[in-house]
């Protein structure tokens, strides 16, 4: 695939950049090399002047075996078939130079700051709670989660699979057994607690990281992230702290749902199956009028979720809550200790609206 680049729309990750370009009329041939033999898939791409690519960039050698944005690129591949139902990013092409690899893929251009009203929290639950056919993403953060307005607007897709694996065989689609990781993957402040414990992830570690992801954008943040130093950064430090709130504790009154929905997927086997169907339901219930296919509007104006996130030990709002020009803020400065579910000198209270 030959591409133009736009230097001026660049954007910069933790493994990579990734660029912005306009792409131009070539059947795009794409080489997957694997244990079995060179699998190759092609895709006639009918290009509009105006079509717009996300590319992204990756320093890689040839002592590198297995390439990350290769492997990103295979995974979006075989999911490509279920791309609709699981709100997948489309893979366009890959490329490789001798010094870096290349990945086009589809542009998204809405970035989930926040969740303003119910309606959006319901459409965003009845989208993504699904079983992902054989695949876990391992990094679920609402930084994975974009929008755009150009392709089926309202339909929130999760993107950077980056650091994904199978949890099942692909051939007899046997769960594979827990035989532990050597490190946690993913985000710290949105790994689940038996990743923390360096358990081999599985769907039950998706769903938490999920449900952290929901009460994040809806509460504006979480109560292990509030710190305005770098050591809550610490993957021990922040587990222990998870340990320390329930689901009823971290989401209560109009969105106790969501508390329950973070006590459930803790309490998962590691290689049962999550209700994706009962859950569904409980979120759509959340919305008395909800439509089969309920759409995410990045134009709502209503109030937000949430009110009060942090107070002092009299229940007074003592800091600003939610997410400002795109970062967070209202973080409280080091000399306050970090939020308990008791809440003895205050901390993070969300009351939800």
């Amino acid at each position: 695939m030959r591409l133009q680049i736009i230097p001026t729309r660049t954007k910069s990750g933790g493994y990579g950049r990734l660029y912005c370009s306009p792409s131009q009329l070539i059947t795009a041939t794409l080489t997957l090399r694997g244990p079995q033999g060179t699998y190759v898939f092609q895709a006639q791409v009918k290009e509009e002047p105006t079509r717009v690519v996300a590319v992204k960039k990756c320093h890689v050698t040839d002592t590198v075996k297995h390439s990350r944005l290769l492997h990103e690129t295979c995974a979006l591949v075989l999911l490509q078939g279920e791309c609709d139902n699981l709100r997948l990013q489309l893979a366009c092409g890959y490329g490789r130079s001798q010094f870096y690899e290349y990945s086009a893929m589809e542009s998204l251009d809405v970035d989930l700051e926040d969740i303003k009203g119910t309606r959006n929290l319901v459409a965003l639950s009845l989208q993504l709670v699904r079983d992902s056919h054989g695949i876990v993403h391992c990094d679920i953060k609402p930084g994975n989660l974009l929008d755009t307005v150009e392709r089926n607007p309202g339909r929130v897709r999760l993107i950077d699979f980056g650091v994904c694996r199978p949890y099942r065989d692909l051939v007899t689609h046997e769960h594979l057994p827990d035989k532990g990781i050597t490190h946690t993957l993913g985000t710290t402040a949105y790994v689940s607690l038996n990743n923390h414990l360096h358990h081999t992830p599985s769907r039950r570690d998706d769903l938490e990281s999920l449900a952290y992801s929901l009460l994040a954008l809806a509460a504006g943040r979480l109560p292990w992230e509030s710190r305005s130093d770098e050591s809550w950064s610490s993957s021990r430090r922040v587990s222990s702290f998870k340990q320390q709130w329930t689901g009823a504790q971290l989401a209560g009154g109009s969105l106790s749902v969501l508390g329950e929905f973070i006590d459930y997927a803790r309490s998962l086997g590691h290689a049962q199956m999550p209700e994706y169907s009962l859950w569904k339901e409980r979120f759509r219930a959340l919305v008395s009028d909800a439509p089969p296919s309920l759409l995410y509007d990045h134009m709502d104006s209503s109030s937000p979720l949430s009110k009060m996130i942090f107070t002092d030990r009299n229940g007074r709002d003592c800091l600003p809550q939610g997410r400002s020009s795109g970062s967070r803020a209202g973080r409280p400065p080091k000399s306050l200790p970090w939020p308990e579910p008791t809440g003895d000198w205050g901390g993070w209270a969300p009351c939800f609206t």
